[in-house]
């Protein structure tokens, strides 16, 4: 073998083995580009962002299914309906403590009907299974503050305890 063969053999070694760690390099880190070669690739979604997106949009439901009883009851409506609501919203303990409290009197008044205005949700950091759901209801003129704790429970989201 002259060292010209030699020089083109070592030269094509040195560049497959280039090319190999380079398609081994860009399978790792993916695609490029999208499927149909126009554009960046989609960026990867972020599991622990996804996972949190849908723990907050179960909270928020839960929320707003016990408030929608909860600011009914508070006025003096307690009946099968809305206990049955209060009962399916809360936990266990918790809905038998509302439920054991007779709701105030409306004082043969009807104060019509509360809208959630705002609703601030904050799951606790050292224990992702409970969370602290606070905001405002608006009825007629009168703005009404809450804030209430959620566990997470085998059922869901449960509303568990009254928080200040």
């Amino acid at each position: 073998m002259s060292a010209a063969e030699k020089r083109r053999l070592v030269t094509f070694v040195a560049v497959s083995s280039l090319l190999v760690a380079a398609a081994i390099l860009s399978s790792r880190l993916g695609p490029t580009v999208t499927p149909d070669g126009v554009g960046p690739a989609p960026a990867r979604p972020d599991p622990a962002l996804a996972l949190a997106t849908r723990v907050r949009a179960g909270l928020r439901l839960s929320a707003r299914h016990f408030l929608a009883a909860y600011l009914r009851y508070e006025v003096g409506e307690d009946g099968p309906a809305v206990r049955r609501r209060l009962r399916a919203a809360a936990t266990p303990r918790f809905a038998a403590l509302l439920l054991d409290n007779p709701a105030r009197s409306a004082g043969g008044r009807d104060l019509g009907p509360a809208r959630v205005r705002s609703l601030e949700l904050s799951v606790y950091p050292a224990d992702p299974r409970h969370a602290f759901v606070g905001g405002a209801a608006r009825r007629g003129t009168r703005t009404e503050r809450f804030s209430f704790e959620f566990a997470y429970t085998a059922a869901g989201w449960r509303a568990s305890g009254v928080t200040e």
